[in-house]
């Protein structure tokens, strides 16, 4: 299977993203060939900074795999050129990031994220919760 160019943080953020060393190339494929595979994977987007420029981070992971790819933008240009995410057929858990959503595979969101967002509407309207543990 085909990917697109792999990126690498060590070359200058002005210049085309370098793919990587001959001796990866075989691993990296195989590892994102087994992501888009995989019955669940976890997508997130996340940042950092190359070359002292903020750039998106998408991720998709399983258990035991994870494929990562540093874009100069987010959502869904990042997720567009990470190229996992339109092949993967299997259930992709996520925030509620609507970049995610336009993918065709079944949806699932994180249950972390639905957590954290029912905690914050406790604490905003603590009448709502009556103390009751969420």
């Amino acid at each position: 299977m085909s990917w697109p160019v792999w990126r690498s943080h060590r070359v200058p953020s002005s210049a085309p993203y370098g793919g990587p060393p001959p001796a990866l190339e075989a691993p990296v494929t195989t590892i994102r060939d087994a992501l888009v595979a995989a019955p669940v994977a976890h997508a997130e987007e996340t940042s950092r900074r190359v070359n002292g420029t903020l750039h998106g981070l998408p991720v998709l992971s399983t258990n035991r795999l994870t494929a990562y790819s540093p874009h100069p933008k987010r959502g869904a240009e990042a997720l567009d050129a990470f190229g996992l995410l339109s092949q993967f057929v299997g259930v992709l858990v996520y925030d509620h990031g609507s970049a995610c959503q336009r993918y065709q595979c079944l949806h699932a969101f994180c249950n972390a994220h639905h957590r954290r967002e029912l905690i914050a509407i406790a604490e905003r309207s603590p009448s709502a919760s009556r103390g009751q543990p969420i």
